[in-house]
């Protein structure tokens, strides 16, 4: 069933009565009533190190008419804490979840040289400022970034926790040297790969559709729309954060493509699409390689995001990849909620 967004407008009741009222918060910004996206898409400019899934271009690109809203925390007149947040009505419960292809999201915490005593202290009373202004909701799902590791304040609220894994190059910083890293498979890849041709800025459409094309060939479909993609596309463009890349043979056939983006501390390798008749070219290894080079000036590390999936993970692992930890936070208020999820899960199971 599909999954219609909420305005902000929607999301304003407090989640309890525990905190500080938010016109308080945005009278000590010396702001009067401005709205919190404002002062948030403001923030994101800055360079305050909001993690690229959380910046506002990026919710406005996924999210329809902008339907994402934000708790903000702020103290003589600095933003101290965010949480960016995008409510759905699904099956007539209200559903605070990712909109598609957002890796990460969760709360953004303003760094302080103190102690670790003075800085759990204070994340403890920051999350707590950002879990009340919370809206009322059945269920809450938000996959952290790897760099918010204490989610303490969240469990005291009555949140859980599942711990997930990405894998990351480091350093990205001298290309060429990696391959020499790379397990014997990835490095046959590359030889293998050679002779194709590798093209950049690939049409959105044709990106899309061949992504679709490839997913249909393992019975699968495609979980995003053409619309978001294009906006993500088009922004991330505009804003020299994003390519798309593919690897074509003599004939003009699309062997692989990759889109990625990036901020300046990480590429992200956000959709891989691989012709499943032609997966043994080595043609995804290859777009890799030639992707890490193209930002390699531009960003720190490069993110496979993921995976899970044993598959997927035996891959990326071979790129001589760091596993990296990171959180999914969840909460289900809702017990009949609750109750169809874990009853889909077993289904799964069986």
């Amino acid at each position: 069933m599909s999954s219609v967004p909420l305005t902000p407008a929607h999301a304003k009741e407090p989640h309890n009565g525990t905190c500080a009222s938010v016109p308080e918060w945005r009278d000590s910004l010396g702001t009067g009533h401005v709205p919190a996206k404002e002062i948030y898409r403001a923030l994101c400019e800055t360079g305050a190190g909001i993690p690229l899934f959380s910046q506002a271009w990026w919710l406005d690109a996924v999210t329809v008419n902008g339907s994402w809203d934000v708790a903000l925390v702020a103290n003589n007149k600095q933003v101290m804490a965010t949480m960016p947040y995008c409510m759905y009505r699904r099956m007539g419960r209200r559903l605070i979840v990712h909109p598609p292809l957002t890796q990460t999201m969760g709360p953004w915490i303003r760094k302080q040289d103190e102690c670790d005593m003075k800085r759990l202290s204070r994340e403890k009373r920051l999350m707590n400022a950002l879990i009340s202004q919370l809206p009322p909701f059945d269920h809450f799902e938000q996959r952290w970034h790897h760099s918010m590791t204490n989610w303490l304040p969240f469990h005291w609220a009555g949140f859980q926790q599942t711990t997930r894994y990405t894998y990351v190059i480091d350093d990205i910083s001298h290309p060429d040297t990696l391959p020499a890293g790379f397990a014997l498979g990835k490095r046959q890849d590359l030889k293998k790969a050679s002779r194709l041709d590798v093209r950049f800025n690939i049409p959105a459409r044709a990106f899309y559709d061949h992504h679709a094309m490839t997913l249909k060939q393992r019975n699968a479909r495609i979980l995003y729309s053409f619309d978001v993609f294009q906006r993500i596309y088009e922004e991330g463009h505009r804003r020299h954060a994003a390519c798309t890349v593919g690897a074509f043979d003599t004939k003009g056939t699309m062997h692989a493509g990759l889109f990625i983006v990036w901020d300046s501390e990480s590429a992200y390798g956000l959709i891989n699409t691989i012709d499943q008749t032609l997966k043994s070219s080595g043609a995804s290894t290859l777009l890799t390689m030639e992707v890490i080079r193209h930002v390699s000036s531009r960003t720190r590390m490069f993110d496979f995001e993921g995976s899970m999936i044993e598959g997927v993970e035996a891959s990326v692992r071979q790129y001589n990849t760091r596993q990296v930890p990171y959180l999914s936070v969840s909460k289900t208020p809702c017990r009949l909620y609750a109750l169809a999820r874990f009853l889909k899960t077993l289904k799964t199971h069986i």
